[in-house]
């Protein structure tokens, strides 16, 4: 997951949920980069269920954005996404 639009030198972290909205991951504290990036990842398990699973990126108490993402059983070919797939840009509100 990629935040764009970001203060550089400042802090965020994300928090992934599933889609019964369980916090599965609050990634531990972020340093904005030069270029108002930050970024984490998350690796799903086999016991992770599949659905619409959400994505924010918090500074402190404030979220800043919020995405939400289709997760499949491996073997289903869904629909090709209208945006980038592989790094999900969440830009501040």
């Amino acid at each position: 997951a990629r935040g764009t639009g970001l203060t550089a030198g400042s802090t965020v972290y994300f928090v992934w949920k599933d889609p019964g909205g369980t916090v599965k991951r609050t990634s531990p504290d972020r340093t904005v980069d030069t270029a108002g990036m930050a970024f984490d990842s998350y690796a799903f398990g086999q016991s992770d269920p599949t659905g619409e699973w959400t994505l924010e990126l918090w500074q402190g108490r404030r979220k800043l954005a919020e995405k939400t993402f289709e997760v499949v059983d491996r073997g289903e070919r869904p629909a090709p996404p209208a945006d980038d797939s592989n790094c999900f840009q969440l830009s501040s509100f």
